[in-house]
Order: C-alpha cells, then structure tokens, then sequence
C-alpha cells in the first residue's frame, strides 16, 4: 500500500456543503458578534474614563488603522444616535 492510498484510506469523507457551509456561517456570525461586544465595551470603558471614545483611541486601543472608524461613525452608528462627529478643537 502506497503512501497516498494509506492517506485516503485513513481521511473521513467530508460533510454534505450545506452542512459544511451552514458551520463556516455561524463561525463567522460568531466572530462578528463577538467583535462587536469588545466595541461596545471598549467604547464603554472610555466613557466611564474620560467622558468620550475618540475614533483615535478606540483604533489605538483596538490594535487598527484608524481609516475603518469615519465608516463606521458616518453610517449606522450615527443613524442609530449612538455616535456624533465632532471637528477636534471646536466645542
């Protein structure tokens, strides 16, 4: 018996796609939800410290590009009344 024989012979058949697509799904569905709880209580944590959860910190904080935050804060999060944007210096 060959090298690659003894690998097909000992490899389990892989699941119908639907199911193996369906699993991929609710992993990511998952990790997005879980993403968006460490948002939520970063941004939370910041109130409570400082008053405010600058798009600056929070990507400092979060290890990420600030670029992704303007996205964020000029669409549904602002739609929703959860963000405001503010020009630095201005009251």
């Amino acid at each position: 018996m060959g090298k690659s024989e003894k690998l097909e012979a000992a490899a389990p058949a892989l699941i119908d796609a639907q199911v193996h697509m369906e699993s991929f799904r609710q992993v990511r569905e998952a990790r997005r939800a879980e993403l968006v709880e460490d948002y939520v209580e970063l941004i939370s944590d910041l109130l409570v410290d400082g008053g405010e959860a600058r798009q600056v910190d929070i990507a400092a904080r979060l290890g990420v590009a600030q670029r992704p935050w303007p996205r964020c804060s000029s669409g549904w999060c602002a739609t929703a009344g959860w963000c405001s944007a503010r020009i630095a210096g201005c009251s």
